[in-house]
């Protein structure tokens, strides 16, 4: 009877499909955060366009509304420049969590072709040992009916 294939490093592989699974997580964190940022961006983006628009449609402005509109116009430019920094520091971050996804993944691979590689051998020996039982088996009938 065939003995069933057991991997030897097969907690190794456990581990690593582990770690791709988290490098998978992480990923999809940090480009959430990323899609995020820019949503907040463009929220800054469309308020600076509806401010400049609100103020070019009144008639007349008093220099107190004026320097409160500046002040609150440099105030968003402000905050737009900094959500810009974050955007790309959160950028960067999806390009470093992306390449440790593939880096884990290319070491789940190497331990999935060396444990596909170690089956294929398992069965081929099975196969082998088999096919010299059953040539044993035919030699002794074979023996047997020529006595």
């Amino acid at each position: 009877m065939p003995t069933p294939f057991r991997f030897s490093m097969q907690n190794i592989l456990d581990y690593r499909s582990q770690m791709e699974e988290q490098a998978r997580i992480n990923l999809a964190r940090a480009e959430n955060d990323y899609q995020n940022q820019n949503a907040i961006l463009e929220d800054l983006n469309s308020r600076l366009q509806q401010i400049e628009q609100h103020f070019l449609q009144q008639d007349s402005i008093s220099p107190n509304e004026l320097w409160l509109w500046r002040n609150y116009k440099e105030r968003i430019l402000l905050d737009m420049e900094t959500a810009r920094e974050k955007l790309k520091e959160l950028s960067e971050e999806v390009k470093e969590k992306r390449s440790q996804l593939l880096e884990r993944s290319k070491e789940k691979k190497k331990i999935e072709k060396i444990k596909s590689k170690r089956a294929l051998e398992h069965y081929k020996e099975q196969a082998r040992k088999e096919q010299n039982e059953l040539d044993e088996i035919g030699t002794l009938h074979y023996q047997k009916r020529t006595l």
